[in-house]
């Protein structure tokens, strides 16, 4: 599970990748820092939040991404899962 960068400059051309997300994105993966992680009960499910503004669910068994939730998500310094 690695930090995916998109291929896009800055908004100030500095070209370090923090282009503002389209909250369409089609981006499987987080593309700045992870703040948070859960798993749930069954341990089948990881749920990470990060600083993009994204809420990633993974797939403990295989590692793979399978949906995001993407736009304003409020504070995320903690996550559940039920």
């Amino acid at each position: 599970m690695y930090k995916v960068r998109p291929c896009t400059t800055d908004v100030k051309g500095k070209g370090k990748g923090k282009a503002p997300l389209n909250p369409d994105s089609d981006i499987k993966g987080h593309t700045d820092e992870v703040l948070s992680l859960a798993i749930s009960g069954d341990e089948k499910i990881l749920v990470s939040a990060g600083r993009d503004k994204r809420i990633c669910v993974w797939g403990t068994e295989t590692c793979e991404w399978q949906k995001a939730f993407v736009g304003y998500l409020g504070h995320k310094d903690a996550i559940t899962v039920r």
